[in-house]
C-alpha cells in the first residue's frame, strides 16, 4: 500500500517512520493475509481482525520497499484490469438462469 499511496498521494508517505512488519500465527496456524489461514496444505477461509495478526504498524509486508514507480504499475495495472471487467461485465446477461 505505500507504494500505491506514494503514486497517488505524493509526500504522504514518510519511510523514516516504518515499524515493525510481518505477521503472526492466529489460533496457532499461519495466516493468509486478513481472509484465513493454512491447514494442512490447504487454504481455509476464516475473518482475521488485523490487529490480531500484525504488529501495532499494522503492516504485513516490508514497507521499507515501497516506491513511486512501483505504485504508478500497481495503479495501472488495476485501473486497466477494472476497465477490462467493466467491458466484459456489459457485454453479458447478469440474470442467472434456472
Amino acid at each position: 500500500m505505500g507504494s500505491f499511496y506514494m503514486h497517488v498521494l505524493p509526500g504522504t508517505v514518510d519511510l523514516n517512520k516504518v515499524e515493525g512488519w510481518g505477521t503472526r500465527k492466529f489460533l496457532g496456524l499461519e495466516p493468509t493475509g486478513l481472509s484465513g489461514v493454512m491447514f494442512e496444505g490447504c487454504k481455509i477461509g476464516f475473518a482475521i481482525n488485523m490487529e490480531d495478526i500484525t504488529p501495532p504498524s499494522g503492516s504485513l509486508s516490508d514497507p521499507t520497499i515501497a516506491t513511486e514507480e512501483r505504485g504508478r504499475q500497481i495503479f495501472e495495472r488495476s485501473v486497466e484490469g477494472a476497465v477490462r471487467f467493466m467491458q466484459w461485465f456489459k457485454g453479458i446477461d447478469p440474470r442467472v438462469k434456472s
